[in-house]
């Protein structure tokens, strides 16, 4: 609904200029202003109608004496103007320091935040690397498996068995002992849902006199009876298969890990002698 003309903002100031006890009533009654500011502009009207008062009932000079009725309605315009203004920046003041201070708190709880995170990963780093400390010292000595008498001969495909080897472009493979399912102390490093480990014990051999073999837990593979392929899981117990270049006549042994379905059954460890050859070495399950 629209505001009558004696309600308007301008007629209201107006009046506080002309004629400010009718300017009081008009700004009491219909200004939409803060009660701050309605007391402050009533408070300063009541000190000039004080001081008027007080200055007709002293002998001293009226300081505005002598000014016209348009100058005297100027002085109270800008006492009213500088009062206002005064309001105004006390009021963006401590609407700046209410800022400062929501800053502050926002940036303390993230500092907080930060320093639980921290302390967070330095707590998990510490119980990992007791836990591997704990394993390291748990991990049982590899077992010196007496070999039986070959159930297979040697020939680069022969039965998975505990003492069983093969040979083929220079690399013999013997296979020491096989644990299935191998379980590690470590519980960060336990297997994935629906997942099982299987760990062997390997020697590889450089049986040439002369030149280098590669050998390295990266080169063995692992497939099951449905024909899914698996590389080394990457860890294992103490010794691991260390990757190495072997010398003629040269040995070296350690264990090697992977991660397979938990149901089903395998079918072959293979072994690549040389990265150029189709020559695998194969350890059969079935």
């Amino acid at each position: 609904m629209e505001r009558k003309w004696y309600q308007q903002t301008w007629v209201i100031i107006a009046s506080l200029w002309l004629f400010f006890p009718a300017g009081l009533y008009l700004m009491w009654r219909y200004a939409s202003w803060s009660k701050r500011w309605k007391w402050g502009i009533t408070g300063i009207a009541a000190a000039l109608v004080a001081l008027t008062a007080l200055g007709a009932a002293l002998p001293a000079e009226d300081p505005l004496a002598g000014l016209t009725p348009e100058q005297v309605v100027s002085v109270h315009a800008t006492a009213t103007q500088e009062a206002l203004a005064a309001q105004e920046e006390e009021a963006r003041q401590e609407e700046i320091a209410a800022q400062e201070e929501q800053e502050r708190a926002y940036l303390e709880a993230l500092a907080e935040q930060e320093e639980q995170k921290a302390k967070q990963v330095e707590e998990y780093l510490e119980a990992l690397e007791e836990a591997v400390a704990r394993q390291t010292a748990e991990a049982p000595e590899p077992k010196e498996t007496p070999k039986p008498t070959p159930e297979p001969t040697v020939g680069w495909s022969v039965r998975a068995v505990p003492g069983a080897v093969a040979e083929a472009d220079d690399a013999r493979i013997t296979l020491n002992e096989i644990v299935d399912p191998w379980f590690p102390n470590n519980q960060f490093m336990q297997p994935s849902a629906g997942r099982r480990y299987v760990a062997f014990d390997v020697t590889i051999e450089h049986t040439a006199g002369s030149g280098k073999l590669y050998a390295g837990g990266s080169k063995f593979r692992l497939l099951n009876t449905e024909d899914f392929a698996y590389d080394n899981a990457g860890f294992c117990p103490v010794p691991c298969l260390d990757s190495i270049d072997l010398g003629g006549g040269q040995k070296t042994r350690g264990w090697v890990v992977f991660e397979v379905d938990e149901s089903t059954p395998l079918k072959v460890l293979k072994y690549d002698p040389q990265t150029f050859s189709t020559d695998d070495i194969e350890f059969y399950f079935r």
